[in-house]
């Protein structure tokens, strides 16, 4: 992580941000360079973050080539309800 002047997070903070949020937001880099940005569920265990990619998802395929991963977690503005996007089925989480 690189170090900034005026700002600095403890491993503590880290959790203590991870613990108030739900969503986090990750970055991978498609094939021709291009950033995908997907938006997931996760949960942690101290700094050790897990989340769910479905067998298909693009993301998924770039982790596996090696692509660099960024994870970004803050406050979420707003949220969709899983049922906005099928209303029988629930696997899109609320996001």
């Amino acid at each position: 992580m690189k170090e900034y002047a005026a700002f600095t997070a403890t491993a503590q903070d880290i959790v203590d941000l991870l613990d108030s949020q739900r969503l986090a937001r990750i970055v991978t880099i498609d094939p021709d360079g291009i950033p995908r940005i997907g938006v997931h569920v996760f949960v942690h265990d101290g700094l050790t973050v897990e989340l769910h990619l479905v067998a298909d998802d693009p993301q998924l395929d770039d982790v596996r080539r090696g692509s660099p991963v960024v994870i970004e977690v803050d406050e979420v503005l707003a949220n969709a309800p899983s049922h906005w996007v099928d209303p029988a089925n629930a696997t899109h989480a609320d996001q």
